[in-house]
């Protein structure tokens, strides 16, 4: 389990650089996908306060 912490300060980048810490790109007949970089095992992705609101008009 790998846990991610969400704010408004997340990027995609830095989604994808986690990815990249666990899993490998793989060439398949249906494109490039990315896997768990060991064999046999999974990857699951905890985020955390990923349901944040956008700011109101008083920027809170």
């Amino acid at each position: 389990v790998v846990g991610l912490n969400v704010s408004s300060a997340t990027t995609p980048e830095l989604l994808l650089k986690r990815f990249d810490h666990y899993c490998e790109y793989k060439r398949t007949p249906k494109g490039v996908v990315m896997a768990p970089s060991q064999l046999g095992k999974w990857l699951v992705l905890f985020c955390d306060e990923i349901n944040l609101p956008d700011l109101d008009k008083y920027g809170t």
